[in-house]
């Protein structure tokens, strides 16, 4: 559903911009502040896409970063797994981000909603 990719891109971009960054300084304020530039990127590449293909390559590449970014500063007060789907983007592989440990495939919907496979779990940092 092309409609609600931009919807949930956008809220991600509003969400990116609000992060306050005078909580971080140093190495890890030049981190955020590369990664930062990316998903706004990637996102807004995902909200600028006509082609919902176009949409899951920008999704691959995002998804890099958040994973990236999710390992650097943890995921929040619940754990976050790392999934893969072997056959996404012409079989190259591509991972996305879940709260959830169950697949729910975003790349190829309800073709192949269960396939992937956990490949690595994010605990919380309570």
């Amino acid at each position: 559903d092309s409609t609600a990719v931009k919807t949930q891109s956008e809220a991600l971009l509003k969400a990116v911009r609000a992060v306050d960054m005078t909580l971080l300084s140093g190495d890890a304020h030049h981190f955020w502040m590369n990664q930062q530039k990316a998903i706004l990127g990637h996102g807004k590449a995902i909200v600028d896409a006509t082609e919902l293909a176009i949409q899951r390559t920008q999704f691959d590449h995002l998804s890099q970063v958040m994973i990236q970014t999710v390992r650097a500063f943890g995921g929040g007060d619940t754990t976050v797994y790392v999934q893969h789907c072997p056959m996404a983007e012409d079989w190259a592989g591509a991972d996305w981000l879940s709260y959830e440990n169950e697949i729910r495939n975003p790349y190829f919907g309800d073709k192949m909603l269960k396939c992937g496979t956990v490949e690595d779990s994010i605990p919380s940092y309570q």
